[in-house]
């Protein structure tokens, strides 16, 4: 991962402990959904490209495309459920000083972790189908920028998932 995603993501988490759920909830989203919103359309066209270019060599591209592609969808999902339901109920009942809605939150956060334990299944499935994201030697720049890709957006999932069972659930269940 480069050094500048790296300083976007690390060294920050120490802070959030302090920080209330809606501070939290403002810092995923801005830095974690944000460039997911962003990489995962952009991989999921350079997993296709390798795929057509190299697959007759590398068979393997076309089970490692769709792999990508339903962990984008499941990212993407579990992007949506968190900005259209979760976020916005956490801030309101925080607003109002709503204890009971906070159980609701609850339900939904406990899916939101079961989902998580799904996104990260497909980054294991995704690693063994790709030497744990290293291109062969036979690949060009573009299939290890895809490859390197990979890598790089799980990293981001791991410490957004981390943040969120570290920091943000426990504030709010």
């Amino acid at each position: 991962m480069d050094n500048l995603i790296l300083d976007n993501f690390n060294g920050t988490n120490e802070n959030l402990a302090s920080q209330s759920a809606e501070e939290i909830i403002d810092f995923l989203t801005l830095k974690h959904h944000e460039y997911l919103k962003v990489e995962l359309p952009r991989v999921v066209k350079l997993s296709y490209t390798i795929r057509r270019v190299h697959g007759e060599t590398h068979p393997e591209l076309h089970e490692v495309e769709k792999t990508f592609k339903v962990i984008g969808e499941q990212i993407e999902d579990y992007i949506q459920v968190e900005e259209s339901r979760f976020f916005p109920n956490i801030k309101e009942s925080k607003r109002l000083n709503l204890g009971d809605s906070l159980e609701v939150m609850e339900v939904v956060a406990n899916d939101l972790k079961n989902s998580q334990i799904n996104i990260k299944e497909g980054f294991e499935k995704l690693k063994g189908q790709t030497s744990n994201n290293v291109a062969p030697d036979d690949g060009c720049e573009t299939f290890d920028l895809t490859y390197k890709l990979y890598s790089d957006i799980e990293a981001v999932i791991n410490n957004m998932f981390h943040i969120e069972n570290r920091y943000l659930f426990p504030k709010i269940i």
